[in-house]
């Protein structure tokens, strides 16, 4: 027989260590103490205790207590101020020694743990803070790890593992003959439950007689479990792990993970501790100390010379105990705390032992169910060894092709197997490939490693290391002193039998103690799966275990890593799921859960899904969640940040879709819609159907596309021809947004942001109206819609186009005229207009402000004020060169000669500017002319002349917004006659003007050929004055011009139409004029100056009507004075009385108007 034994006592160990002991992990060994140092088992608040320790450590010396205060010291910094003054009490003469070993024992600690202690804020919770009386903590705080595994999350549920029976392989479990359990296990420790193991009164000791052998009456005692009435577990290590997995939710002591879970317990795993004589002399078996462990697996037999003939051929007690739980129908998890012997320094893993073990699990997982193992407590002494997992734990890594797999050491990771030895069966992957191939159920290995209160990895627990894809971490807890945030933590608080010692700071006999140990951690997870099975009874265990993977807490290097494996176990986020749900059901899953509940891994059912109730429920951003059926919400809001699919969704009139995550299906809503969070965008692969009664909110951080701060909610379409058809109201927000957004942002003019995408689809609809923001926006703006054939734009405008001032914009009246207009057009805000108006209005809504103010003023149509009032001047130009013609010739008071044949070349420049409307014009061109004498009396008239001329111009006109070219042609008649010595001339002229137009508008130049027709006449008087120094014409004349331009139609967005429109002028004139002659050498020189004052009675009209889209505005251009100054200055040079040529500047002053002119005179008379 192989007995697997060492120091006189089996192999397999708990593994687990009280406060009582720095860091053992093995059933043989016993805590170090350095020499003469006393270490203190007492309450934090036992002063009378301290005292006795260490007058006990005095009476060996002052060398004793000098090194009792060091080493107590380093082991429970937080006493430090006690211990000192209790030695000062002891010894006053020893002060100086006394607080140098106090502070020496300070930095031991130090040390020890620096490279532990993380510097943080975060406070440590109330059961692991060493700080804080376990007597103050509450029943669901006094474990720790309750709380920090989300177990709280399955209290508010009702999940209680209800129904779910936990196999524990442990030291056994709190019962006893007569029936009674510990008060925690009440009614729930199942019948099953037994042990294999031999029971042993560790309170006794053994008598042995002279001739070596044992008293038999001692030997009776020890083995005499009714006598005392003993609990199965003499070691309380079960009981330990049994509460952390069950402890009930009763208002005293502490509480479970699974607290109603039925716990079927068995002994398969010795104790620990020393067997004495009554005097406290260890017994010695073979060279050996006897041991309880050696006794409890082999009974009384290993007394005679270490005998263990019972097990002669029998399977470890433990593998015998796995076998059975795989029988047990209703046990769907069980926990292994327990692992191998490692000795210290070890750098290999032995598997030797594990074997027996190793093919248990396997049929256990076989049968369907799910067995969690203590990684190992080994890293303070053997942490080459321990950077993997011991035991069970390792055993799936274990395969011919991992052999000679090594460790960063360079050392075997494991030993003790042969060529064919093959445990990677085991793994997720060859069970889930073998799930996949024969349609079983199979169950997993998990293996977990202890965190302390701080969530780091516990100084003593193994690794994950290469088995990471199926580790995971959960409290185990860890006592030790932070030195670098100056804390103590404190390990877990779980049952043990009223008989087992307890230490430190509960007291004896409460029924309840502290350990720590990846043994303390296991249960945690064996105790979640209870729950898990309850909560999701219909899912496989491989689908459990990946929930609890799927939904760990990362810890360390992110993602799977070699310490923490997949993480820390989550419990609340593994509940994070569809509580109850029948994956193979066809029927509605209704989710009616009164507070937020958000699904964070992935499931799929063949039914369809309800959502009731006013919480919120979130697909988490991880998830993928299908229904093979359609989805309802009912009520509350249904939060999709990850994948989504179901036939079909519809969200009712109290519910609300949001979310960042993608929906495959077609969506009808006749609640809210909400895409983002805060805020994002959110993906619909499907048509998108608003009702008359949906409620669109959109929320506006920023100008970004993505999510988070400084970006906006989107709704994008996926998929060839998806349609989003818009219908209800439209509610843009852009303060009160939840975190992290900056609720900072403030539109700008238009921008659009694009709420709604489809770039392989459409858009249809209207929405009804928008609810405008109660606060964000520009003062002056409001947000209107822009409708796209793919998209749908919101964009801030302007509240009222007709008054920009309170966007700090300056706008002309020409703007503001055709602000007037398209605020007419515009529909309420965030309804479809027509095709034509939102060709129209769409780039005004996208417009900045810059754009903006120009694009109005230029929409205004102002050049066609601009180039009537330039068509009139044209004509005007040519009345006036025959006016200085025919006035030129009233200075010579017979008249001419002969009939004179005559021309001009004209070319002026126009500057028109009336607070920012007005012109530019340079204008070309000449007149040709000719005249006779009709005699030297007509009509009562003397010297009367009659003429005619004809003119072509070209004028250039530019302003801010377009231009023309304006070509006039035009014809006139003329006379003079003498009326005794006043002079009388008259003419009247008739002109074409051919314009060739251009403007620009918001979006593009219109181009536009309005002809017009026009004319003038005039009648005035002069009295020529001769004198010495020359001859003075003074002068008064009236005079009517007038331009009509025809009505012009323009096409396209931004298209004008204006009526036939009369730009006209009625005048009255007054001047005076000078001319002297000189010869000079047979030629005669004639210089003329002429002013005069020019009054319109008459106004040059400077605004015209026009329409947009039917629409009527003012369009208005420059006001042109009424009160004229006119001058010119000239001279002619008369080669001969029948030829003349002369040159003149002329100039026109108005107020916003000034031209200079320049003309070329030529006659000749025969």
């Amino acid at each position: 027989m192989r007995v697997e034994i060492l120091c006189g006592t089996v192999l397999r160990t708990v593994l687990a260590a009280t406060t009582a002991l720095v860091a053992p992990n093995m059933v043989c060994s016993v805590a170090a103490q350095p020499l003469s140092a006393v270490n203190l088992d007492v309450q934090a608040d036992d002063g009378a205790a301290i005292e006795r320790a260490l007058a006990e450590a005095a009476n060996h010396g002052d060398r004793s207590l000098v090194a009792s205060v060091i080493e107590n010291t380093r082991l429970t910094p937080w006493r430090s101020a006690r211990l000192l003054d209790a030695a000062r009490a002891q010894a006053p003469s020893l002060t100086t020694k006394l607080e140098r070993a106090s502070q020496a024992g300070l930095e031991l600690a130090r040390r020890t743990y620096v490279d532990r202690a993380e510097a943080t804020d975060e406070p440590l919770p109330p059961g692991g803070d060493g700080w804080v009386p376990i007597e103050d903590v509450s029943e669901e705080d006094r474990n720790f790890g309750w709380r920090m595994i989300g177990a709280d999350k399955a209290d508010e549920l009702g999940l209680t593992g209800a129904g779910v029976t936990v196999g524990i392989v442990d030291t056994g479990i709190d019962v006893r003959p007569d029936g009674m359990t510990h008060p925690e296990f009440e009614g729930r420790v199942d019948p099953r439950s037994y042990s294999d193991l031999f029971w042993v009164n560790k309170h006794l000791t053994l008598t042995r007689l002279p001739d070596g052998s044992f008293d038999p009456a001692s030997v009776a005692a020890m083995f005499d479990q009714l006598a005392v009435n003993g609990s199965m577990d003499v070691d309380g290590h079960g009981t330990h792990v049994t509460g952390i997995i069950g402890a009930g939710h009763n208002g005293f002591g502490m509480v479970g993970v699974a607290p109603g879970a039925n716990l079927l317990g068995i002994g398969a795993i010795a104790t620990g501790g020393v067997v004495t004589t009554p005097d406290g002399e260890p017994i010695m078996i073979n060279g050996e100390p006897l041991t309880f462990g050696a006794l409890n697996y082999c009974g009384p037999q290993f007394l005679d010379g270490g005998r263990c003939d019972v097990r002669e051929g029998m399977p470890s007690a433990s593998a015998t105990a796995i076998d059975y739980l795989a029988t047990q129908a209703d046990v769907r998890v069980a926990n292994g705390s327990f692992g191998p012997f490692v000795a210290a320094g070890a750098v290999t893993s032995d598997i030797s032992n594990d074997l027996q073990d190793g093919e248990a699990v396997r049929r256990f997982v076989e049968a369907g169910k799910i067995w969690v193992s203590a990684a190992g407590n080994e890293y303070g002494e053997a942490p080459v060894a321990a950077s993997n997992p011991s035991g069970i734990g390792l055993l799936p890594f274990v395969s011919p092709d991992t052999a000679d797999a090594r460790n960063d050491n360079g050392d075997l990771i494991y030993e003790g197997g042969d060529e064919n030895t093959d445990f990677s069966d085991l793994t997720p992957e060859a069970l889930a490939a073998r799930e996949a191939d024969t349609g079983e159920a199979l169950g997993r290995v998990v293996v977990v490693v202890a965190v302390d209160a701080a969530k780091q990895i516990a100084s003593y627990s193994n690794r994950c290391g290469v088995t990471a894809d199926w580790c995971l971490a959960a409290p185990g807890g860890d006592t030790y002193f932070d030195a670098d945030n100056f804390r103590s933590l404190r390990g877990i608080f779980s049952t043990v039998p009223v008989d087992v010692a307890e230490t430190q700071e509960i007291e004896p006999g409460a029924g309840y103690d502290i350990y720590q140990g990846t043994s303390m951690a296991a249960p945690h997870v064996a105790g979640a799966l209870a729950i898990l099975i309850e909560a999701y009874p219909h899912f496989a265990p491989g689908k459990l275990v990946d929930i609890m993977f799927q939904t760990a807490e990362d810890l360390g290097e992110a993602g799977v890593d070699v310490v923490y494996g997949q993480g820390l176990l989550r419990l609340d986020r593994a509940l994070s799921g569809p509580i109850g749900i029948d994956p193979n059901s066809t029927d509605d899953y209704v989710t009616d859960i009164p507070f937020d509940h958000e699904w964070l891994f992935d499931f799929a059912s063949a039914g369809g899904m309800v959502k009731a109730g006013d919480g919120t429920l979130a697909v988490g951003r991880e998830a993928a969640v299908a229904f093979a059926g359609q989805t309802s919400v009912e009520d509350g809001t249904f939060q999709i940040d990850g994948y989504y699919q179901t036939a079909g969704t519809e969200v009712g009139a109290n519910g609300t879709l949001g979310g960042t995550g993608l929906i495959a299906s077609d969506v009808t809503v006749a609640g809210t819609l909400a895409p983002g969070n805060s805020p994002g965008t959110l993906t619909v692969a499907g048509n998108v159907t608003l009702t008359p009664t949906a409620r669109t909110e959109i929320e506006v951080d920023g100008a970004g596309t993505g999510n988070g701060a400084g970006n906006y909610d989107r709704l994008v379409l996926l998929g060839n021809g998806s349609t989003f058809t818009a219908d209800g109201i439209l509610a843009p927000t852009l303060r009160g947004i939840s975190a992290p957004a900056t609720n900072a942002y403030t539109p700008p003019l238009g921008m659009p942001y694009s709420i709604v995408l489809a770039s392989d689809g459409q858009v249809a609809g209207s929405f009804d109206g928008i609810e405008q923001p109660t606060a964000g926006l520009l003062t002056g703006s409001r947000f209107d819609v822009v409708y796209g054939s793919q998209s749908i734009a919101l964009v801030a405008t302007p509240s009222d186009y007709r008054d920009l001032a309170a966007l700090g914009l300056s706008e002309s009246e020409a703007a503001r005229a055709i602000g007037g207009a398209l605020q007419s057009l515009r529909p309420t805000a965030g309804v479809r207009p027509s095709d034509d108006v939102a060709a129209l209005l769409d780039p005004v809504y996208l417009a900045s402000a810059d754009q903006l103010a120009a694009g109005l003023d230029a929409s205004a149509g102002t050049i066609y004020v601009d180039a009537g009032q330039e068509s009139l001047r044209s004509i005007g130009r040519f009345a006036d060169t025959i006016g200085h013609h025919q006035r030129d010739g009233q200075f010579a008071k017979d008249g001419a000669t002969a009939d004179p044949f005559w021309s001009a070349v004209i070319g002026s420049s126009v500057d028109v500017d009336d607070a920012g409307e007005g012109y530019e014009a340079k204008t070309g061109g000449f007149v040709l002319g000719a005249e006779g004498e009709l005699g030297s009396t007509f009509a009562g008239l003397e010297s009367v002349w009659l003429g005619g001329a004809l003119s072509y111009t070209r004028t250039d006109l530019d302003d801010d917004h377009g231009s023309a070219d304006l070509d006039a042609y035009q014809a006139a008649l003329y006379g003079s006659a003498r009326l005794d010595a006043f002079v009388l001339r008259g003419s009247l002229g008739f002109g074409h003007v051919e314009a060739d137009l251009v403007r620009s508008t918001l979006l593009s130049g219109k181009n536009a050929s309005p002809d017009g027709n026009g004319g003038f006449a005039e009648v005035s008087l002069g009295l020529p004055l001769a004198s010495e120094v020359g001859t003075f014409l003074p002068s008064v004349g009236v005079g009517y011009r007038g331009f009509r331009r025809g009505s012009v139609s323009e096409d396209g967005a931004f298209g004008l139409d204006l009526a036939a429109k009369t730009f006209e002028e009625g005048y009255v004139t007054a001047g005076l004029a000078w001319q002297q002659s000189y010869l000079l050498n047979g030629v005669t020189l004639k210089p003329t100056v002429s002013l005069a004052y020019r009054g319109d009675f008459l106004d040059i009209a400077d605004s015209q009507s026009a329409t947009l889209l039917g629409a009527g505005f003012e369009s208005a251009g420059a006001d042109i004075g009424a009160n004229a100054l006119l001058a010119s200055a000239g001279a002619e040079i008369a080669f001969s009385d029948q030829l003349s040529a002369g040159l003149r500047y002329e100039t026109e002053q108005r107020a916003h108007l000034s031209e200079h002119a320049v003309k070329f005179d030529f006659s000749l008379r025969w």
